[in-house]
């Protein structure tokens, strides 16, 4: 098991790790090409920088609503290392819907998975997916999903109440 310890920066979830762990931290993208080409929100433009101690192992822009992303690695039995990416999308008063999207790790970072894990389920009220990560002895990553729903009115929820995702 890795020890991480995490600093909380300007809203963004940077883990600080010992010499030679495999790190992910997340910084604002000055390119924004994370975003699309005419997007308002520059602050939303972020950049996931992958390092192994001094080696970069990938880096990749992507676009999060208010520039507010987690990130965390995960390495599997088998020893694939994975990155468990959460970003939202959308603007406003109980408009943000967030994702999960997890990568393997490699120097072309390609999405496996992408899943809703919270938006609005009403005016007053929202659903989330409490998640929980197991790794199986054939490799791959196990995420259970367990939905909450949160407030009045609720009208808008997804209909499966548990999920079980494997990602190898």
């Amino acid at each position: 098991m890795h020890l991480t310890t995490y600093a909380l920066l300007a809203l963004v979830l940077v883990p600080v790790t010992a010499s030679g762990e495999p790190a992910v931290q997340i910084i604002p993208d000055d390119t924004k090409s994370g975003c699309p080409q005419v997007y308002p929100f520059k602050e939303d433009n972020l950049k996931a920088i992958l390092r192994d101690g001094n080696k970069n192992l990938a880096e990749f822009s992507f676009c999060s609503s208010y520039g507010e992303a987690k990130a965390m690695l995960e390495s599997d039995a088998k020893g694939n290392i994975f990155l468990l990416l959460r970003y939202g999308e959308g603007r406003g008063t109980n408009a943000r819907s967030e994702f999960l999207s997890v990568y393997k790790v490699s120097p072309k970072m390609i999405e496996y998975l992408r899943v809703p894990i919270s938006a609005p389920a009403g005016f007053l009220s929202k659903w989330f997916y409490e998640y929980r990560l197991s790794k199986p002895t054939s490799g791959g990553l196990e995420l259970a999903l367990r939905l909450k729903v949160e407030g009045e009115g609720a009208d808008w929820i997804p209909s499966e109440r548990h999920r079980t995702i494997t990602v190898k």
